[in-house]
């Protein structure tokens, strides 16, 4: 099932007496959300509410569109396109534990040429670097983290890793220089985030910017802060510069429902990295599993396109392979039986040595056989090996090869 939602103003409960919605904006999102129906919507005209449009579609897996007269009938015509693809997904539970409460860390930065300020005895991108450095350090081990830098563009410097070495790094790297895109900072981080399948999210969002952007994408701005608060990213919004940047930040962090910390200088961003070490380092419990789906469809060249979705799931794992694994009826039946072979008289591993000769010469026998009289293997060659494989069935490892001349 899908919604195709097409309007061209507000909820009446907005800014006029006319009888609108019975429930409020949470509620409404949590049903949305819980529906797992995906919402197209369609604001027509210049007095559409796009913030809330966008948010709706986004969250709900639709699409957002704005109409006019002259595109109208295109646009139904897309979304009929979209609503009539259809998929076969096939999916395997995973044979390990779910990710259970696993973090996911994303650090966007700015490092725009007034980072280079100074403030006391640190520039801002020092104090920042040193308060970054500080907060890796303090993050359990299993959390992913991700590290980007953004100015007039976003540069991630590092993806997703558990490597505190490589996140250090990828601090390090961080150098001030250009404009600032306020923007685009939050997109990508919550393009980022979003495209991540796991219960606990967290955003660590810090610049010496304000947060503002043109008339004309404030919509935009607050949709995507209105989604992060959807999704359950936790933000802290950090403002490096007193004043009327602040208030910016304050707005994000209620839309968002995230916090705001000013970190004027460096010994209040290192408050701000304990506030948010506190947050990730807190208990929890998550029984989902993380699933991610991908599926080719033909592009506008007729070559194909993979499209990604991930999210998580309320799915038992499989059992655990037991370390012996008995044969299935396809494998059928074996009965193997293995001696052990005395191989005090070969050479050392990793060297080949003809076994010690006789003094008398070998009689010959119409049956040949590799055993003495006594019953004892005795093989003229022997080759360390030291080698193992193992199927479905049955693991075997070889020790060394035994030739034996009759």
């Amino acid at each position: 099932p899908a919604l195709v939602l097409f309007t061209d103003g507000f909820d009446a409960n907005y800014n006029d007496t006319g009888p609108g919605s019975t429930i409020g904006e949470e509620a409404f999102f949590k049903a949305l959300s819980a529906s797992s129906v995906p919402v197209y919507s369609i604001g027509f005209g210049a007095n559409a509410d796009e913030t809330t449009l966008r948010r709706i579609a986004e969250r709900s897996g639709g699409e957002y569109r704005a109409a006019d007269e002259k595109n109208v009938a295109d646009l139904f015509s897309k979304v009929a396109e979209s609503l009539s693809r259809e998929f076969e997904v096939l999916y395997r539970r995973p044979k390990g534990a779910p990710s259970g409460s696993k973090a996911v860390v994303a650090l966007m930065i700015d490092n725009s040429g007034s980072m280079s300020a100074s403030e006391g005895a640190f520039t801002r991108m020092e104090a920042a670097r040193s308060a970054l450095y500080r907060l890796v350090d303090g993050l359990p081990e299993e959390a992913a983290v991700s590290v980007a830098a953004f100015t007039g563009t976003v540069r991630s410097l590092q993806s997703p890793t558990h490597s505190k070495a490589s996140l250090h790094q990828a601090v390090s790297s961080m150098a001030p220089s250009g404009g600032t895109d306020i923007l685009k900072a939050v997109r990508s981080a919550l393009e980022e985030l979003s495209a991540t399948p796991a219960p606990r999210k967290y955003l660590f969002f810090l610049s010496d910017a304000a947060m503002n952007v043109a008339k004309s994408k404030e919509a935009e701005l607050d949709a995507m802060l209105g989604r992060i608060r959807d999704e359950g990213i936790f933000t802290l919004w950090i403002s490096m510069e007193k004043g009327t940047a602040e208030e910016g930040f304050k707005r994000a962090a209620a839309l968002s429902g995230g916090a705001y910390v000013l970190g004027e200088n460096h010994e209040a961003l290192l408050r701000a990295v304990e506030e948010m070490l506190k947050r990730v380092r807190a208990l929890a419990s998550d029984d989902r599993v993380a699933v991610e789906a991908v599926v080719k469809v033909p592009g506008d060249d007729g070559l194909p396109v993979a499209l990604a979705g991930s999210g998580l799931a309320s799915l038992p794992a499989m059992p655990k392979e037991e370390s012996q694994t008995p044969f299935s009826a396809r494998a059928g039946t074996l009965s193997i039986s293995f001696e052990p072979l005395d191989l005090s008289a070969a050479a050392r591993p990793g060297k080949e040595r003809d076994a010690p000769k006789k003094d008398v010469p070998r009689k010959e026998t119409t049956s040949p056989s590799a055993f003495s009289a006594a019953g004892v293997f005795a093989p003229s060659r022997v080759v360390p090996l030291g080698s193992s494989g193992r199927n479905d069935a049955v693991e075997i490892t070889a020790g060394a090869f035994a030739l034996a001349e009759s």
